[in-house]
C-alpha cells in the first residue's frame, strides 16, 4: 500500500496528534469522541509553526480530553436516538412507548412512540417527528429575526451533510439550515439563521457583515463557540472554513 505523505504524526506533551496536510488556509484542531486529536494543516506550513500552534493549545486539549473521559457515556447527538434517549435542542429527552397512541409525539417532557413499532420504525418516525419540530422552530426563528434585520428570504430548505451549518443563495433569496441543528441548543439555531439572513445583503464576512449580525446578536461569538464546541463533536479550535 502506498504511503500517504500528506499524513504525519506529532507528539506534544504526551498527546498524539494526527496531522493532515490539505488545501486549507488555516490550522484547525479537532478532537473526536474517541479522544483522537487531529489537525488540518495548510500544505506548505512549516513543521515548527505547526508544533508551536499545537503547544499553545495543549491546555485546551487537556481540558477537552478530561471532559470526554467524564462524558464518555453521553450519546453522540448526530448518531440518532441512543436507546431510550434522544437529543432535542441541546437536551437529552427520554423516549417512551405506549399502546394507546397511533402517532409519535413530543410532550415537552419526553418523546412518545407507539409500542407496536419495530426498532427501525421507531427510529424512522422519530426522525420524521424531529424534522417537523425543526421546521416549526426554523419558521419561528425566521419570523423573529427577519424583521429585526430588515432582510427577508423568499424560501428556506433543509441542508444535509456535515460540512456546513447553513447556506445562503442570495440570487435566489434562498437560505438553508442543517438538520443537525435540531440537536444543538436553540441559541445555535438563532445564530445560524441570523448569519445566513445577513448573507442576503453581504456576501463575505467583512466588517459590515459582522456589524449587521452584532446589531441583533451582540453575543454572536459566544453562540458560534457553543455551536462549534457542543459536546466537542464539531470542529474545535481553529479558524472555520466551510462552517460558519
Amino acid at each position: 500500500m502506498k504511503a500517504d505523505h500528506n499524513i504525519e504524526e506529532a507528539e506534544i506533551e504526551g498527546l498524539r496528534i494526527i496531522l493532515r496536510r490539505k488545501k486549507v488556509l488555516y490550522l484547525r484542531l479537532s478532537v473526536d469522541r474517541r479522544g483522537q486529536v487531529s489537525c488540518s494543516v495548510p500544505l506548505f506550513s512549516r513543521r515548527e509553526d505547526v508544533e508551536k500552534f499545537l503547544r499553545e493549545r495543549v491546555p485546551w486539549l487537556q481540558k477537552k480530553m478530561k471532559a470526554l473521559r467524564l462524558d464518555e457515556q453521553t450519546p453522540d447527538p448526530d448518531a440518532g436516538p441512543a436507546g431510550d434517549r434522544q437529543w432535542f435542542f441541546g437536551r437529552l429527552y427520554e423516549v417512551r412507548t405506549a399502546e394507546d397512541i397511533t402517532q409519535p409525539l413530543f410532550t415537552g417532557e419526553f418523546f412518545l412512540l407507539p409500542q407496536s413499532y419495530s426498532s427501525s420504525q421507531k427510529e424512522a418516525v422519530l426522525k420524521s417527528l424531529l424534522q417537523k419540530l425543526f421546521a416549526r422552530e426554523v419558521e419561528l426563528a425566521l419570523q423573529k429575526w427577519q424583521p429585526l434585520l430588515g432582510l427577508y428570504a423568499r424560501d428556506w430548505q433543509l441542508l444535509n451533510g456535515k460540512s456546513r451549518w447553513g447556506l445562503c443563495l442570495p440570487v435566489k433569496g434562498l437560505v438553508k439550515f442543517n438538520f443537525r441543528l435540531v440537536y444543538r441548543p436553540r441559541a445555535c439555531l438563532d445564530y445560524v439563521v441570523v448569519h445566513e439572513l445577513t448573507h442576503l445583503r453581504y456576501a463575505d464576512h467583512g466588517e459590515k457583515f459582522w456589524r449587521a449580525v452584532s446589531s441583533v446578536l451582540p453575543d454572536h461569538k459566544e453562540r458560534r463557540q457553543l455551536l462549534n464546541n457542543f459536546l466537542f463533536l464539531a470542529e474545535g479550535q481553529g479558524q472555520p472554513l466551510n462552517n460558519l
